[in-house]
């Protein structure tokens, strides 16, 4: 017998405020180049990166606009890559692409990792694309919306942290999906082996950025997140197979098999499918809590009606 537990644990979002900008003024206006570092992970979750640190680079987008009334695309519409390059967190970054702060100008920037734009408007994405890595998990996180602006020497006086460098505060776009496994049977003889553990949902999606409900399937494809075998499951014990990433939103099947054994002896085993109906959210971590039971334990006791069959007729035995 199998149970789902329906009690998701959802972790809440913690927010990571930019350093306060420097206003100190410059004399050589107009030679600044842009930079980017100091990439923050706003969730308390932390699912595949657990924070700031474990990002090594991103692409970034972004646009000026200062005389003209368009904003002019600084990086086109693939973007520009970041790489980090060991170095520390709030301190310039490599950029692929070198551009500058420009006289009394409004700057706009967004920023993505394991993501590509699927489309751009002034050069900044509206829309990302994302595939599923079934073995090697890629977090897909971003930033946007991030605002800076230059006074008439091009010091940026906003946007930007003491060292001024464009600091990112990213964001998980993904779901984690953690899956574990509880013994219920009241007995160390029985035990459990449970292999074949893995999720079925989309392979690739469309992130429409600020809709509603922004996550879309692109395409028809599927793709098969796999966890890890057990063994030796005893009573009572959660034990994990692993955590994966998905597309929120998406459809999702778990399937494993698991074998029951009694005293290290089979007596059971079956393969179980099982359709998620929960919508998992953006940013959320999910812990998928299987229960195992073999089934309702063996009592006895004596029956209320003809509990104990009567004595025959006496026979008589005559004793001489």
């Amino acid at each position: 017998m199998l149970y789902i537990m329906k009690k998701l644990f959802i972790a809440t979002l913690a927010i990571a405020a930019l350093a306060s900008c420097n206003k100190d003024q410059v004399i050589n206006f107009d030679k600044f180049p842009i930079n980017f570092g100091e990439a923050f992970v706003d969730n308390a979750t932390k699912a595949i990166y657990e924070d700031g640190d474990d990002i090594t680079g991103f692409t970034v987008w972004g646009n000026v606009q200062g005389t003209n009334a368009t904003p002019v695309a600084l990086y086109g519409d693939t973007g520009a890559t970041v790489d980090r390059n060991n170095a520390a967190l709030g301190v310039a970054w490599t950029c692929s692409v070198t551009r500058y702060w420009t006289p009394d100008c409004t700057y706009n920037f967004a920023a993505i990792a394991n993501g590509t734009a699927a489309e751009c408007v002034n050069g900044i994405p509206t829309k990302i694309s994302y595939t599923v890595n079934p073995t090697d998990p890629a977090d897909l996180i971003y930033s946007g919306n991030v605002t800076a602006a230059t006074d008439a020497n091009s010091v940026p006086i906003s946007g930007v942290n003491g060292n001024k460098v464009v600091a990112f505060t990213m964001r998980h776009l993904l779901s984690r999906i953690k899956v574990s496994f509880v013994n219920l049977n009241e007995s160390a003889d029985y035990t459990y082996e449970v292999s074949g553990v893995q999720i079925s949902t989309w392979d690739k999606g469309i992130y429409t950025i600020g809709a509603a409900t922004p996550w879309a399937q692109d395409g028809t494809g599927s793709a098969n997140l796999t966890y890890s075998a057990l063994s030796g499951l005893a009573y009572n014990v959660a034990t994990s197979a692993g955590a994966q990433l998905i597309i929120p939103g998406a459809a999702a099947t778990l399937k494993f098999h698991y074998v029951l054994k009694f005293n290290g002896t089979e007596v059971y085993s079956t393969d179980v499918t099982k359709e998620l109906t929960t919508t998992f959210a953006e940013g959320c971590s999910y812990n998928l809590a299987v229960q195992l039971k073999a089934g309702n334990k063996i009592d006895f006791t004596i029956a209320a009606e003809n509990g104990l069959a009567g004595w025959g007729d006496d026979t008589n035995v005559t004793v001489q």
